[in-house]
C-alpha cells in the first residue's frame, strides 16, 4: 500500500530530517517494489522535479516536455524509443496510418501522408492513432518511463495519458506535474489532475527549497525560423495533435512571427496555420489564413489546395454558393494541374456541394470524381466519395440497383481497410435503400449495424445520422414512442453540430413520432423551431435533392397542428400559402394538403364536398404505395372520428374499416393495438405519453441566430472584397480594355457564372465582343441580346434561355458608350436578392468606371495629337523617345544584338510660299494632305508625329538607315503620284492654280541610326543628329535625304562639340 497521507508526512519531516529529494525516494522506491501499479503521478515544486532526475538508475528513461518539440509528447517519443516491431506495427496500426508509423519507428523521422484527412473522419482517425500509440506502448517491454513537466501536455497527447491505466503496461510510468504552474495549467490539464487528486497513484510534495533555492532549470531558446515552424506544425498534423498545433498557430499570430518571413515562406506557413485551426475547430481563423494564400494570386498547386480548403469550410457552414465560388476559382487554378490530386479533390467537393444544391442529381458526377480518386491513388477519398449518393437514385428503380453494387464494393474496400467509419456509414446506406425497397426487417438490421460501429469507434457526431434512420423505421411502423425516445436520447448532440441540415431532419422525425402520436403540443414547438431553422439558413434550399424536408412540407405539418389546436384560421392561411406559393411540396405531403383541405370542408359543414375530397386523397395515397401505411391508417381514422362529430355514422364506419384493413394487413400495432375487434373508440382512448425534450430548442435557435450572423459577415467580407476589387481595378487599369478584363474576370468569379461578357457597340451598329471569361463551351450572345440588353429599363436583368439557364443582363450604356454586360449562370443556379443588389452596385461602378477611363484615354489623347495632322504632336513624341529609350537600356544588354532605331527628321520644302500665296488655310490642308501620305507611306509600329510648323519626325524600329532611306524613296514617289497635292489645293481655291514646278511641295530628310552610338538607348542624342542631317540637306541640296553617318562634316562637328 502506497502512503497516503502527505500532510502527515510533510509535518513530520523535520522529524525525520527528510528532504524533498529523501521523500521522492521514499514513494517511487514503494512504487517500483509493487508488482500490480504500472503508473504513478507526481504534482512537484521546481527544484523536486530536478532532483528526479537522481533518483533513478541506467533503467530510466527520461522525457521532458519543456524540451519536447514533438507532436503528441512524450508517447510518440516513446514509441522511437521502444521500437516496435513490424508484426506489431502490421496488428495494431490503422491502414491509412502504416506509412507515417513506420517511418517513425524504422527511420525515426515524419513524412506526410499518402492522402488527405477526410474532415469526417477525423475524430475516428484520432482514436484510431490515439489507440495504436496504447497498444504499441502496451504490448513493447520497455524500461521505466519518467515524464516532467506534464502540466504542458496537449489535450491530445493527454488522450492517450487517460488510457494508459486501464491498460497491461509492460513498464512502470511516472508523470510529473510543475505544482508551481497551476495557473497556466490548460482547463484540461487541471481537470485531469482534480480527477486523480486522492487516487492512490497520485502525490503532491510542496516545499520550502523550492522557495529559497534558484532552480538550475533553464528552457531552451525557441527556434523561430521557418524550417521549424512549418516543420512543427506538419508533423502534428500528420499526428492528428491539433490542439498542440493550434497553441502554436497562436503563438506564431501573437508574435508576429510571420513577417520575419519572405513571401513563399508566408504562404506555405499560412496554409498549414489555416489547417491547424481548420482541425482545431476554429474555422474563422481558418478562412483569414486560406485567403492569404489564394489571394497572392501565385496561380500555383498552393493556391488550388488553398482554394480548396475555403470551399470545405464554406461548405461545412452550408454556405453553398461561397463554397462553389471558391470552387469555380480553384478549377480555374488547377486546369494545368488536371492529372495531380488536386484536381481529384475539387471534382469531389464540386460533386458534394452540386449534389446538395441543385434539385437534379448527377450520377456522371459520382462516378467521374470517384473515378479520378482512384486514379490518383486516394482510396480513403474515394471510399468516402462513393458512399455520398446522389439522393436521386433512391427513386429510380434501376439506378438503386446500381447504388446497392457501389455500397457493396465500398463496404468490401472499408472492410480491407480497417475503416469503420466508411462501414458504418455504408450500412447506414444499405438501410436507406432497403426502406425503399420496403424491406424494413432488412433497413433495421442494417442501421443497428451502422449504429454498433460508430459507438465502437465513439463517433458521437455521426450518432444522431443513423439514429435517425431507425427512429423513421419505427415511426413507419408505429412505433411513435420508441421513435421519439431513440431521438431524444441523442438530442442532445444537436448542440453542439454544425450540421443545421441534419438537425432539421432530426426535428421532423421528431415532429411526425409527436403529430402521429396525438401529442400536438410538443409537436407545435418543434415544428416551429424546425420553421425558424429553415428561414434562418434558407436550407429548404437543399431540400429538393435530399431528405432535409422541403419548406411546404414543414408547413403542411403547421396547418395541420394549427387544425388540430383549435387555430382554424391560422391553419387555413398556412394551408392558402402552401397552395400557392410556388414552392415544391413533397408528394406524401401534398396528399396531407388534400386531407386537411377535406377537414376544413368538414369542419365548415361542406360535407359532401369533404367526403368526396376524402376519398380522392385515400385513393391516390394507396395507388402510390409510398411504404407508409401508417399515414393513410392515420387519415382514415382521423376523418372517421370526424364524422362522427357530424352524425355521419356509416361514412364514419367505412372509412374507419378501410383503415383498419390497412392497419391489420400491414400489422401496425399502434392502430390495432394487437386486438382484431379494434374500434374507433379504442383509437381515440388511446394516448402516449412522452418523456420531456433533452434539448432547450430556444438554445438552439439562439446558437443558429449566431451562426447566421457569422455566415452574414462571411458573406458581407465577400461581398466588400468584390465591390473593392472593382475600385482598385481602376486605379491599377489606366486603359479601358484591361479594367474591362479586371471586372469581367472578378464578375466572373463573384458570380461563378458558366461565362461572362462584355461588348460594345460600334459606329456601324454591329457589336464586338472585347473580353470574356468562359468556364464551359457556350456561344456568344447573340446581336438580338445585346439589343434587348440595352433597351431594358432596369440596369440588371434576369431572362431565362431555351435550356433553362438563367442569363444576368447588365445595360451599361452611358453618354456616347453603348455596351454592356451579359452573364450565362451556371444551370439551375440563381441570383439571390442580396447578390442582384450587389450586382446592381458593382455595375454603376463598372459603368462611372468606364465612362471616367473612356473620358480620360480621350483627353490623353487630344493631349497628345496635333489637331490639324491628326498625327502625335511633340509631347507625344518626347514620352515616345523616352520609353524607346529606357526599353533600349533595359533590355539591350540581354539579347546577342542591339536593338536598332532609326529617327527621321523632315521638312516640307516650299510650304512657305503656299502660306504667303494662297493663305494660312492652303498651308493648313498641306500639312492635313502630308500627314496623311506618312501614315499610308510608313509601318503601323512605325511613330510618327509632327514636331511642329512644316517639320516631321519619323523613328523607326528594328530598322537601319538604308531602309529608312528606302521608306523615303517610297514617300518621294507617293508624294509624286499624288501630283503634290494641286487637285486638293485647286478644290480648295475653287480653280486652277498655276504653281511653278521649282515650287511644288517637296520635302527634305535627315537620318540618323542608334548603330554607332556608343550608348544605344541615347535617342535623344540620334533625334538631334537627324535634324542637322535634315539642315544639311536644305543647305546643300533641297529635296533630298540625307544620312548622317555619311556625311563626315557632321561627324567632326559632332566629334568638336
Amino acid at each position: 500500500m502506497f502512503l497516503k497521507n502527505i500532510e502527515e508526512i510533510q509535518t513530520s519531516v523535520n522529524m525525520f530530517s527528510m528532504n524533498s529529494k529523501e521523500l521522492l525516494q521514499s514513494i517511487t522506491n514503494e512504487f517500483f517494489l509493487n508488482k500490480t501499479e504500472r503508473i504513478l503521478y507526481f504534482s512537484l515544486s521546481g527544484s523536486a522535479m530536478d532532483n528526479c532526475k537522481n533518483l533513478f538508475g541506467e533503467e530510466t528513461v527520461f522525457f521532458d516536455l519543456a524540451f519536447l518539440k514533438s507532436p503528441l509528447a512524450p508517447f510518440l517519443d516513446i514509441l522511437k524509443f521502444i521500437k516496435p516491431s513490424v508484426s506489431d506495427l502490421k496488428d495494431h496500426v490503422y491502414k491509412m496510418h502504416e506509412g507515417i508509423f513506420t517511418a517513425l519507428i524504422e527511420e525515426g523521422k515524419i513524412v506526410e501522408r499518402n492522402e488527405p484527412i477526410v474532415i469526417e473522419e477525423i475524430d475516428f482517425e484520432k482514436i484510431r492513432i490515439r489507440d495504436t500509440i496504447v497498444h504499441l506502448i502496451e504490448k513493447r517491454h520497455c524500461k521505466n518511463v519518467v515524464v516532467l513537466n506534464c502540466q504542458l501536455i496537449s489535450d491530445d497527447a493527454l488522450s492517450i495519458l487517460k488510457e494508459l491505466p486501464s491498460k497491461d503496461l509492460q513498464g512502470k510510468f511516472i508523470f510529473c506535474f510543475d505544482n508551481m504552474d497551476v495557473d497556466n495549467y490548460s482547463p484540461s490539464v487541471k481537470n485531469f489532475v482534480n480527477s486523480i487528486v486522492g487516487s492512490s497513484c497520485y502525490y503532491s510534495i510542496n516545499t520550502f527549497e523550492s522557495i529559497v533555492e534558484d532552480r538550475e532549470y533553464h528552457l531552451p531558446d525557441d527556434d523561430n525560423s521557418f524550417e521549424t515552424m512549418i516543420e512543427r506544425l506538419r508533423s502534428m498534423r500528420i499526428f492528428m495533435d491539433f490542439s498542440q498545433a493550434y497553441r502554436l498557430v497562436k503563438k506564431i499570430d501573437s508574435r508576429n512571427l510571420l513577417e520575419e518571413y519572405d513571401f513563399n515562406q508566408k504562404r506555405s506557413l499560412n496554409f498549414e496555420m489555416g489547417l491547424a485551426s481548420h482541425y482545431a475547430g476554429d474555422s474563422d481563423f481558418a478562412t483569414f489564413c486560406f485567403s492569404n494564400v489564394a489571394e497572392t494570386r501565385s496561380e500555383d498547386m498552393l493556391e488550388c489546395y488553398a482554394y480548396y480548403m475555403l470551399a470545405s469550410l464554406a461548405n461545412i457552414k452550408n454556405m453553398t454558393t461561397t463554397a462553389l465560388n471558391y470552387i469555380n476559382k480553384a478549377l480555374v487554378c488547377a486546369k494545368k494541374f488536371s492529372d495531380e490530386p488536386i484536381y481529384a479533390l475539387l471534382m469531389m467537393l464540386e460533386y458534394i456541394i452540386t449534389e446538395r444544391s441543385t434539385s437534379g442529381f448527377s450520377t456522371q458526377k459520382y462516378f467521374n470524381a470517384i473515378s479520378l480518386l482512384e486514379k490518383v491513388g486516394y482510396i480513403n477519398n474515394k471510399v468516402y466519395a462513393s458512399l455520398i449518393i446522389p439522393y436521386g437514385v433512391i427513386f429510380d428503380t434501376e439506378l438503386r440497383s446500381q447504388m446497392r453494387v457501389q455500397i457493396q464494393k465500398s463496404m468490401d474496400e472499408s472492410l480491407k481497410n480497417g475503416n469503420k467509419f466508411e462501414l458504418s456509414t455504408a450500412c447506414h446506406w444499405m438501410g436507406i435503400i432497403m426502406t425503399h425497397e420496403g424491406r424494413k426487417n432488412n433497413a433495421l438490421e442494417w442501421y443497428q449495424k451502422g449504429l454498433q460501429l460508430r459507438r465502437e469507434i465513439g463517433d458521437i457526431s455521426s450518432i444522431t445520422k443513423i439514429t435517425n434512420g431507425i427512429a423513421f423505421e419505427n415511426l413507419v411502423d408505429t412505433q411513435y414512442k420508441v421513435s421519439y425516445d431513440l431521438i431524444n436520447d441523442c438530442v442532445h448532440n444537436l448542440m453542439d453540430s454544425r450540421d443545421y441540415p441534419e438537425i432539421v431532419i432530426t426535428l421532423f422525425n421528431f415532429t411526425r413520432a409527436c403529430f402521429y402520436s396525438k401529442n400536438m403540443d410538443l409537436a407545435y414547438n418543434i415544428i416551429q423551431c424546425i420553421f425558424n431553422l429553415l428561414n434562418i439558413f434558407d436550407i429548404s434550399d437543399l431540400s429538393g435533392n435530399s431528405f432535409i424536408p422541403e419548406y411546404n412540407d414543414v408547413l403542411v405539418y403547421i396547418a395541420l397542428i394549427d387544425f388540430y389546436r383549435g387555430e382554424y384560421n391560422r391553419s387555413k392561411m398556412n394551408l392558402y400559402n402552401v397552395s400557392n406559393n410556388g414552392k415544391r411540396l413533397d408528394p406524401i405531403e401534398n396528399f396531407l394538403r388534400q386531407f386537411l383541405l377535406a377537414s376544413i370542408e368538414l369542419q365548415e359543414n361542406n360535407i359532401e364536398f369533404a367526403i368526396k375530397n376524402f376519398n380522392e386523397c385515400v385513393e391516390g395515397f394507396i395507388s402510390k404505395k409510398f411504404n407508409q401505411d401508417h399515414i393513410v391508417v392515420f387519415m382514415c381514422y382521423e376523418f372517421a372520428l370526424m364524422l362522427r362529430k357530424y352524425r355521419q355514422f356509416e361514412e364514419s364506419d367505412r372509412i374507419f374499416v378501410l383503415g383498419n384493413e390497412i392497419a391489420q394487413e400491414k400489422g401496425l400495432l399502434y392502430y390495432t393495438q394487437g386486438k382484431k375487434n379494434f374500434t374507433l373508440s379504442n383509437y381515440e382512448a388511446s394516448t402516449i405519453k412522452f418523456d420531456p425534450l433533452k434539448i432547450d430548442l430556444s438554445m438552439l435557435e439562439e446558437k443558429a441566430e449566431k451562426e447566421k450572423l457569422v455566415n452574414q459577415l462571411h458573406r458581407r467580407l465577400r461581398d466588400s472584397k468584390f465591390l473593392n476589387k472593382l475600385v482598385t481595378t481602376h486605379v491599377q487599369n489606366s486603359n479601358d480594355l484591361g479594367f474591362m478584363q479586371t471586372a469581367v474576370q472578378a464578375i466572373f468569379d463573384y458570380t461563378m457564372a458558366d461565362a461572362v461578357f462584355m461588348a460594345e457597340k460600334t459606329a456601324d451598329d454591329g457589336w464586338v465582343v472585347h473580353v470574356s471569361s468562359i468556364r464551359d463551351q457556350v456561344g456568344e450572345p447573340t446581336k438580338s441580346m445585346w439589343e434587348a440588353m440595352c433597351n431594358e429599363k432596369y440596369t440588371v436583368h434576369v431572362d431565362v434561355m431555351e435550356d433553362g439557364r438563367n442569363v444576368v443582363c447588365i445595360n451599361l450604356s452611358k453618354f456616347e458608350f453603348v455596351g454592356g454586360l451579359i452573364i450565362y449562370l451556371q444551370h439551375n443556379m440563381q441570383l439571390s436578392v442580396e447578390e442582384r443588389a450587389i450586382l446592381n452596385v458593382a455595375a454603376s461602378n463598372v459603368q462611372a468606371q468606364l465612362i471616367m477611363i473612356k473620358q480620360n484615354e480621350y483627353l490623353s489623347k487630344i493631349s497628345a495629337t496635333d489637331q490639324l495632322s491628326k498625327l502625335n504632336n511633340r509631347r507625344a513624341l518626347m514620352d515616345h523617345l523616352g520609353v524607346q529609350s529606357e526599353m533600349i537600356r533595359r533590355y539591350d544588354k540581354k539579347r546577342s544584338v542591339h536593338m536598332k532605331e532609326t529617327i527621321c527628321f523632315m521638312d516640307l520644302d516650299n510650304f512657305k510660299y503656299y502660306n504667303d500665296t494662297f493663305g494660312h488655310e492652303a498651308g493648313d490642308l498641306l500639312i492635313s494632305c502630308f500627314a496623311k501620305l506618312l501614315k499610308r507611306i510608313y509601318r503601323k509600329v512605325d511613330f510618327v508625329a509632327r514636331f511642329g510648323g512644316d517639320e516631321f519626325v519619323v523613328m523607326l524600329p528594328n530598322t537601319d538607315c538604308l531602309e529608312a532611306k528606302r521608306a523615303a524613296e517610297r514617300l518621294s514617289e507617293g508624294l509624286e503620284k499624288a501630283q503634290y497635292f494641286l487637285p486638293e489645293l485647286c478644290e480648295l481655291l475653287g480653280k486652277n492654280a498655276r504653281i511653278p514646278v521649282d515650287k511644288y511641295l517637296n520635302f527634305s530628310m535627315g537620318i540618323c541610326s542608334n548603330d554607332e552610338l556608343e550608348d544605344v538607348s541615347d535617342l535623344e542624342t540620334i533625334m538631334n543628329r537627324a535634324d542637322k542631317a535634315l539642315y544639311y540637306s536644305k543647305q546643300h541640296n533641297k529635296g533630298s535625304v540625307t544620312i548622317w553617318e555619311e556625311v563626315p562634316q557632321l561627324k567632326e562637328e559632332s566629334a568638336a562639340n
